[in-house]
């Protein structure tokens, strides 16, 4: 169910950006919860592309752990992150312009989030076969 799909990305989303502000459990606000449902049901992606997007956000926090995440900022995190996995797993027919159009995030934003995502990863979007499978248990 996309429903229940939308609030696990949600609250994953908040558990790993939110890890070390010493809120431990950090609920995902209602607002989120339907950002991440009007997302993923606007774009459709599958189910590896959205464990590979949560894969990205726990990859960036940890290539910058002292980086505390700003309230309303995890809707920015999971639309660039997706993004980056659709284009990775799917080479999504998406363009930077459509995922501005289903996110509401100007194109502007979008390009400068995208790279700067991309720097903190090192360009290292790729993932090994036994990474994937412990993120999908």
């Amino acid at each position: 169910d996309l429903s229940q799909l939308a609030h696990f990305c949600a609250d994953m989303v908040c558990s790993i950006w939110h890890f070390n502000s010493g809120l431990l459990e950090k609920p995902a606000e209602p607002a989120f919860r339907n950002f991440c449902y009007q997302v993923l049901s606007t774009s459709q992606v599958s189910v590896p592309v959205i464990l590979l997007a949560l894969v990205y956000i726990q990859r960036f926090k940890s290539s910058s752990p002292c980086t505390m995440g700003a309230d309303s900022s995890e809707g920015r995190l999971f639309a660039v992150a997706l993004m980056l996995a659709n284009k990775f797993l799917d080479d999504g027919p998406f363009t930077n312009r459509t995922w501005s159009e289903v996110t509401g995030i100007p194109l502007s934003e979008i390009n400068i989030m995208e790279r700067e995502f991309l720097t903190i990863l090192s360009f290292d979007l790729n993932m090994s076969h036994r990474e994937f499978r412990s993120w999908s248990k």
